[in-house]
């Protein structure tokens, strides 16, 4: 019961953090450089949050150069265009510059927070950027000639970063630039580093039909992308290798647009599958962040996890994911295996057949499935 209430009370404060930041960042998006928002009490009212929340969020904003608090006067609007960027005078022999959306995603942050760990044991020091929905990605070659020890770029991907332009862009940049998650890269001095998406696929029908489950579900809550097409073929060449009919897989037509929360969509279409008249025996999320909106919502429904329901994500939690209740199977690669393959490129150690690395996944079979 401890462990219901508990991941509640996160996701309901992380939800609620994310509405404060929707709502002040399109505050944001509609005035001019200078103008003042609303006061956090303004805005706490508003949101029925209480001040110290709103407060949280502005400061946060704050640090990524969004808006300019002044003392007795309040927050004003700073440059679209500001982000964080944050570099060092490297006091190694050479320095790794990570740029990832300004998103509300912790997939992000575990990933910053193993490059800095792996690039210091290679003696690299870390420079890391925020890009914005408002910038392009002409802004990593700005943040690129700043730092005088540049060794390489490990990009979180949003789509437009393979656009050809982009592609060309960062090939001239003359270092090694590895995108986790993106699309097909033409350039030399591009790498993709992608988790085998068709094998997590497979690996989701054939996790829950051995376990007896023959009405599933599927929610591709994150954004579009060439990954999720290929899950969807791994999990149809499985269905047909068991020997069940395609329509044993309903697939969620919901989708969340690029800088949306995935979480919104994954909890809403979850509400519409297991209300609907023809209810799964088994879910399964685009990302485990999704997978947690879509407990909730189970739950919400007066059902239970995996009791009345078993779910499945795709890709891994953080370290508080071995404490939730119950523990959500999942289908990854690790984090570890992409940081280091992404640092071996930068230093020249990695032996590859292609720019484009595939990188094996595992599954991790816990609470959340039962044999039925």
């Amino acid at each position: 019961m401890i462990d219901h209430l508990l991941c509640f009370v996160f996701m309901i404060k992380q939800s609620l953090h994310s509405a404060i930041r929707k709502h002040v960042l399109g505050l944001i998006q509609a005035a001019q450089v200078g103008d003042p928002l609303p006061t956090e009490k303004a805005i706490a009212e508003r949101l029925k949050a209480s001040r110290s929340t709103v407060q949280s969020v502005m400061l946060a904003l704050q640090r990524e150069g969004f808006i300019e608090r002044q003392r007795g006067r309040g927050s004003f609007v700073r440059s679209k265009e500001q982000r964080i960027f944050s570099g060092t005078d490297s006091s190694f022999g050479g320095q790794i510059l990570y740029v990832y959306p300004d998103h509300p995603s912790i997939e992000y942050i575990l990933f910053r927070q193993l490059i800095e760990g792996q690039a210091r044991q290679r003696q690299l020091d870390l420079a890391e950027a925020r890009i914005s929905r408002y910038s392009t990605y002409a802004l990593v070659k700005e943040l690129a000639g700043k730092l005088a020890k540049l060794k390489g770029i490990v990009i979180s991907a949003t789509p437009e970063v393979m656009e050809s332009r982009n592609q060309r862009m960062l090939h001239d940049l003359g270092v090694p630039v590895v995108v986790i998650c993106g699309e097909k890269s033409v350039y030399d001095n591009v790498f993709s580093i992608n988790p085998d998406d068709y094998k997590s696929g497979y690996k989701n029908i054939e996790l829950l039909v051995g376990k007896g489950h023959r009405r599933l579900a599927y929610v591709s809550n994150e954004p579009k992308d060439h990954g999720d097409s290929l899950i969807l073929k791994g999990m149809r060449r499985a269905l047909a290798d068991f020997g069940l009919s395609q329509k044993s897989l309903f697939i969620s037509p919901l989708e969340t647009k690029q800088w949306e929360d995935s979480r919104v969509t994954a909890h809403q279409a979850t509400r519409e599958i297991v209300s609907g008249p023809e209810r799964p025996s088994a879910l399964i999320y685009h990302s485990f962040a999704g997978a947690l909106a879509g407990v909730r919502a189970i739950r919400e429904l007066g059902m239970e996890v995996p009791g009345e329901i078993s779910v499945v994500a795709n890709g891994s939690p953080s370290s508080d994911g071995a404490y939730l209740y119950p523990r959500l199977a999942y289908v990854t690669c690790s984090r570890e295996a992409v940081v280091k393959t992404a640092l071996d490129v930068i230093d020249g150690t990695a032996n590859l057949p292609s720019n484009n690395i595939v990188v094996d996944v595992d599954v991790a079979e816990e609470e959340s499935v039962k044999t039925i």
